[in-house]
C-alpha cells in the first residue's frame, strides 16, 4: 500500500514496477538477500562438493544441501539458502561481502520477485 501511495497509483494498479523505479525490495527479496548473506558470510560452516571428492564437475563448488524428508525441513533458512546460493552464478559467488551484496541486491531489485519460486525461475544474464 506504502509503494502504492509513494508511486501515485491507485489501490489496484499493478505495482512491481513501482518497486523497481523506487529501488524497493519486495518482501520476499528481503527474505533472500538475508538468507543468502547468512549463508555467503557463513560459507565456512558448509560443506561443498569440491570438499567430498576431488573429482573436477560441474557443479564442485555448489553447496551440499543436507537431506531432509520433509517439507517443513526444507523450507528452513539453512536448506532454502543452500538452494538459492547453489542458484546464483558462480562469479558473483566468489565476490567480497560487500559487493556480493551489493549485486545480489540490485539483481533483487530488478527483478522485484513476489514470492521465491520466481527468483528460481529468473534466468541470470
Amino acid at each position: 500500500r506504502a509503494v502504492r501511495v509513494l508511486a501515485g497509483l491507485d489501490y489496484r494498479g499493478e505495482c512491481r514496477h513501482a518497486f523497481r523505479r523506487l529501488g524497493i525490495l519486495t518482501l520476499p527479496s528481503v527474505y533472500i538477500l538475508d538468507t543468502l548473506l547468512y549463508i555467503r558470510g557463513n560459507e565456512h560452516l558448509f560443506t561443498a562438493h569440491r570438499d567430498i571428492h576431488k573429482h573436477n564437475t560441474r557443479d564442485k563448488n555448489n553447496l551440499v544441501t543436507r537431506y531432509c524428508r520433509l517439507e517443513k525441513c526444507q523450507k528452513r533458512p539453512e536448506f532454502m539458502g543452500i538452494k538459492l546460493f547453489n542458484l546464483l552464478p558462480h562469479r558473483i559467488r566468489v565476490l567480497p561481502l560487500r559487493s556480493f551484496k551489493t549485486q545480489l541486491k540490485a539483481i533483487l531489485v530488478r527483478g522485484s520477485f513476489f514470492s521465491v519460486k520466481e527468483f528460481f525461475d529468473f534466468t541470470f544474464v
